[in-house]
């Protein structure tokens, strides 16, 4: 279902609407979380549900141009199953300011399903995911398999990335961040002529995903150790990092 309702949505219209609901914050936390990914000079690394390739370019803009970390990194891999997004995502690449005229040839995209990826055991140091970890996870009957398979790909003490929303420990705010949801989605969504039920569900799994205990428990029964839960927007959104056990 989850498959066939982005497959609906125009990529470019997604990004727009990530832009606007955020205040184009997003990018700051793709940016936050990039930097954590390569904090330890990864060698391989896989950006997963890797969407319009946002988190993939931050990443490749950092190896490429800043010279921040990495000169050890032989491999980026996106990875998505919708193909529309992945097509968008590489021609993203292709003409991102920093990276044109470039050829990361570190980097590549590849289809894949996250409850089955084709990649072996113990492939790469660090996995990361940018507002994503809500579909793996929320009401979803393969949310354990998928989580199984993030750990499977990681090498042991691995790093686990990911930015996701949260829920503030407010409950005024909780509130107000819960009506924000449930009315900005739905009309971006509906002024940039896109699915009406798709933003729906957007807005639904966002009001209604994991606080921060509940996520630390479900990564923890998983295998991995959470090393830090950085909230942001007072508690909205966090930054999550874990390692495999």
């Amino acid at each position: 279902m989850l498959k066939q309702m982005f497959s609906s949505i125009k990529p470019d219209m997604y990004d727009r609407l990530n832009r606007v609901a955020t205040l184009s914050l997003d990018q700051l936390w793709r940016h936050l979380a990039a930097k954590e990914i390569l904090r330890d000079n990864p060698e391989k690394i896989l950006d997963l549900c890797c969407g319009t390739g946002d988190l993939t370019v931050a990443i490749a803009k950092k190896i490429v141009l800043r010279n921040i970390a990495v000169p050890g990194t032989k491999m980026v891999v996106g990875a998505d199953y919708c193909e529309p997004f992945l097509t968008y995502a590489e021609e993203k690449t292709q003409k991102s300011r920093g990276l044109i005229n470039q050829t990361p040839t570190f980097l590549q995209f590849v289809e894949a399903d996250a409850a089955n990826l084709p990649f072996d055991d113990n492939t790469f140091d660090a996995v990361g995911i940018s507002f994503a970890f809500r579909n793996l996870t929320y009401q979803n009957p393969n949310s354990g398999k998928h989580l199984s398979e993030i750990l499977r790909v990681l090498k042991p003490s691995g790093k686990f990335v990911f930015v996701e929303t949260s829920q503030p420990r407010n409950l005024i705010i909780r509130k107000l961040f819960h009506l924000y949801m449930r009315i900005i989605p739905v009309i971006a969504g509906t002024l940039l002529g896109q699915s009406r039920s798709a933003y729906s569900y957007f807005a639904g799994s966002t009001i209604n995903f994991f606080t921060k205990e509940v996520a630390v428990e479900l990564l923890e029964n998983a295998g991995f150790s959470v090393e830090k839960f950085k909230p942001f927007m007072f508690g909205a959104v966090a930054l999550v990092i874990a390692k495999k056990i």
